[in-house]
């Protein structure tokens, strides 16, 4: 993991983050042992979606993608 941004809603009682990985593998490598973590405390619903990098669009505004 590169790095993560924490996310939350007290008002729904949800929380979560925005990562960004080396790659791939990597990435889906970390959501199966992350829920698989998560479901063991309880959490009975875990959502996770893996992304590409849109790199000239996130390179107008600065976005630190690693690069």
């Amino acid at each position: 993991m590169i790095w993560k941004i924490w996310t939350e809603s007290e008002q729904d009682k949800l929380g979560g983050g925005i990562y960004l990985f080396e790659d791939e593998a990597t990435a889906q490598a970390y959501l199966e042992m992350h829920a698989a973590r998560l479901k063991q405390m309880g959490v009975e619903e875990v959502r996770g979606q893996i992304f590409d990098i849109n790199a000239p669009l996130s390179t107008i505004n600065q976005g630190p993608i690693g690069e």
